[in-house]
């Protein structure tokens, strides 16, 4: 269920984060539980109240890693996500201190690449800065 904060601004809870819309963008933070949490009933939850947010509009996303641990997701829990994401991102940022995170994570991101752009950053304010050009990249070639 969604809660309304105002205009342009929405806010839920799913098992695995905290989500909520500003402007064009969804923003997800990560849950001290997230990795525990992490099945496939639990991944339809979390998208399908993050579709219920995106209106049908492909939107940029910025997650917060900081909670997430690195480690082995099955094969097909890795094509759930992938396949929703890909369905309701124009881009995703991710963004952590964590240097063992950023660099495993770059070194998925280089070794499968992704069907959306996705790239991860040390700060917040990098992560929605290079969204926001992605996302507008995307948005004005699809334009033309």
């Amino acid at each position: 269920m969604l809660k309304h904060i105002n205009t342009t601004q929405y806010l839920t809870h799913t098992p695995l984060a905290s989500v909520w819309r500003e402007g064009d963008f969804i923003f997800i933070y990560a849950n001290e539980d997230f990795n525990k949490n992490l099945n496939e009933e639990n991944v339809h939850k979390h998208f399908d109240l993050i579709e219920e947010m995106t209106m049908g509009q492909k939107l940029p996303f910025v997650v917060d890693f900081s909670k997430i641990q690195p480690g082995l997701v099955d094969h097909k829990l890795r094509k759930i996500i992938n396949d929703r994401y890909c369905k309701l991102s124009s881009c995703t940022s991710f963004y952590t201190r964590n240097f063992k995170v950023q660099f495993f994570t770059h070194l998925y991101f280089k070794l499968a690449p992704t069907r959306v752009p996705m790239k991860i950053f040390s700060s917040m304010d990098k992560a929605v800065a290079w969204a926001s050009k992605e996302h507008h990249q995307q948005t004005f070639s699809w334009s033309l």
